[in-house]
């Protein structure tokens, strides 16, 4: 089970604005389950999709346990933020309320937008704050899209966040995945991204390039009749 959103790390540590340009960053949790069904085993995770390798490894460290991650999922999931490790508790508090609050509106927001473009298309909005008051909003208005019979995948964002370190507050992230065959292994792919680590020059990173996909239950089957 996954589930994705956006928050800021500095709630969870204030060691994070002087890692990231922009500490929101989409934050996936993540549930998955092994074993059979009379000893499931569970294992929960906090992933950084769009962050660094050391990154990630910063919230390894400070989320160490399985009762640690579950809280922190616990408060993603209900308050759209952190549960702050230490430091600015009740500061925190106030932000996550009032955030609580805007994931509410965003909420309604979502629902009356589902269904404007029809079946192909899916539109959300997601709304947050740095503090307890609504003065500095971040915004992100998310699109995605089948097109050509199912054959064309487009994912784009497009946000507003208030940043004072930053010269263009503005991001607009895409991916393009096009199907080349009917059997869709073989796929062209084009993305934008905006980067959010100090140490890299440029604002954005582009990429296109072709993805090959294969399945199968053995290692026989799976190379055996490569072509």
């Amino acid at each position: 089970a996954l589930y994705r959103l956006r928050a800021d790390l500095t709630t969870l540590d204030p060691s994070f604005a002087s890692i990231l340009v922009n500490p929101s960053v989409p934050v996936d949790c993540s549930l998955s389950a092994s074993g059979n069904i009379n000893d499931i085993k569970l294992k929960y995770n906090i992933l950084l999709p769009n962050e660094s390798d050391d990154t990630q490894r910063q919230v390894n460290s400070l989320l160490y346990s399985d009762d640690m991650k579950i809280k922190e999922i616990a408060y993603l999931l209900a308050f759209g933020a952190f549960l702050p490790l230490r430091d600015n508790l009740a500061d925190a508090g106030n932000s996550n309320l009032v955030n609580s609050l805007a994931a509410l509106s965003s909420g309604g927001l979502n629902q009356l937008l589902s269904g404007m473009l029809g079946d192909k298309w899916t539109i959300g909005t997601d709304f947050r704050t740095r503090n307890a008051t609504f003065n500095t909003m971040d915004m992100d208005v998310n699109i995605s899209g089948h097109l050509f019979n199912d054959r064309l995948i487009i994912n784009s964002t497009v946000g507003y966040h208030n940043n004072n370190t930053q010269m263009n507050n503005f991001t607009g992230d895409f991916s393009l995945e096009y199907k080349l065959n009917a059997s869709g292994n073989l796929v062209l792919k084009a993305y934008n991204t905006t980067n959010n680590s100090y140490y890299e020059q440029a604002t954005t990173t582009q990429g296109v390039g072709l993805v090959y996909k294969r399945q199968g239950r053995t290692l026989k089957k799976l190379f055996g009749k490569l072509k």
